[in-house]
């Protein structure tokens, strides 16, 4: 490369370095000339600065200030977004299961009774309106009776066991 282009290629870097901060004064001036002509005010200091009869109407015009008062009222020590919400989790608890057997009955006029077979294998006679194991016995009539098990009405019926006929 010769000295030629050197001294060229220093020139224009000079000149193109001298054109940009032209440029940029021009910049500058212009915008201190604008700040100074139309000065920029925040939505509380044009509110009592100037009386409410001489405020500029904002209605049909976007991007007023007075479009933004929201922003500036809002608290900075609020945080960006809402707590979640607690969540509460329903476990629906398991159905109790019916321990007892129904094994016979026994309904004669002023003798009405429910053989049962308990989880641990004793047999129970039941009148109605007793309870066994968390059942109620409710009625009985000839080979079955009806329980109330859980808040529901259940009917059982009698069960034969294996190795009888």
């Amino acid at each position: 490369m010769g000295a030629g282009v050197v001294a060229r290629s220093i020139r224009f870097k000079k000149r193109l370095l001298f054109a940009t901060s032209v440029a940029l004064a021009a910049a500058a001036a212009i915008s201190a000339v604008g700040l100074i002509a139309w000065p920029v005010e925040s939505p509380q200091a044009a509110a009592t600065s100037r009386p409410a009869s001489r405020r500029p109407a904002t209605t049909g015009r976007a991007g007023g200030l007075d479009d933004y008062a929201v922003i500036y009222q809002r608290s900075l020590r609020k945080p960006l977004f809402d707590a979640p919400l607690p969540t509460t989790v329903i476990v629906e608890q398991p159905k109790p299961q019916l321990t007892i057997k129904l094994i016979g009955t026994a309904v004669e006029p002023g003798f009405t009774w429910a053989l049962f077979k308990t989880k641990s294998g004793e047999e129970k006679l039941v009148a109605p309106g007793q309870s066994l194991e968390g059942a109620e016995l409710i009625e009985v009539s000839q080979g079955s009776a009806t329980v109330r098990f859980a808040g529901e009405l259940v009917t059982l019926k009698v069960q034969k066991e294996a190795g009888t006929q």
